[in-house]
């Protein structure tokens, strides 16, 4: 049996272990505001996020998302919001909705590791037709583990709003398995197989 081989308990936790500290997926989708269309949105808490605006007026949009609702902000002037996870911890950041209306806007991504800057990424959102949201990935610092997230949008040409969506992050706190994960469930995996090699066959 199973259960008179430790070894094998050994080897089994190990695995769980690694199964642990996996990264999971998650999406910040905005999903939980229920204000209406035009609302001031004063930021929220969402799959172990808190969201906080902290440059320009955001509202929230309930008829324009992907899908909606989703957030946005009038005006020529820049717009930020900043994530973090609930309690702190680290995170990864993978991509995000973001939307330009009616003409040209300029976006950073800025990921922070404590007081340091690990990753800064800028580019433009085309104008597109108008309410059209396109998913700009992290192409300088995916799979880089931060504790602050900053997403800025800059209206350049004759902008009437800023949207964004579907923030896509690893869960707070998880991680991909440290090397002493692997050098036990190595270690566990030999005993276990060790100990299935010495066991005896039944007599005929």
């Amino acid at each position: 049996m199973l259960s008179k081989h430790p070894l094998y308990l050994l080897a089994l936790a190990a695995v769980l272990t690694l199964s642990a500290e996996r990264a999971q997926a998650g999406i910040i989708s905005f999903d939980p505001l229920v204000a209406g269309n035009g609302s001031p949105y004063l930021g929220h808490s969402e799959m172990g996020f808190n969201v906080t605006p902290t440059v320009g007026d955001w509202l929230v949009a309930q008829s324009f998302g992907n899908p909606v609702p989703s957030i946005f902000e009038n005006g020529s002037d820049p717009a930020e919001i900043q994530i973090e996870a609930v309690g702190g911890g680290t995170f990864t950041f993978t991509a995000a909705d973001l939307a330009s209306n009616n003409g040209l806007s300029q976006y950073e991504f800025t990921g922070f590791l404590g007081a340091a800057t690990v990753f800064s990424q800028t580019g433009s959102v085309t104008a597109g037709p108008p309410f059209e949201f396109f998913t700009i990935p992290n192409n300088v610092g995916v799979g880089q583990a931060i504790d602050r997230l900053s997403i800025r949008l800059t209206p350049v040409q004759t902008v009437t709003s800023v949207n964004i969506d579907n923030i896509n992050l690893s869960s707070p706190n998880s991680a991909v398995p440290e090397p002493s994960s692997f050098a036990i469930f190595g270690v566990g995996a030999c005993f276990a197989f060790g100990g299935s090699r010495r066991r005896k066959r039944p007599l005929i």
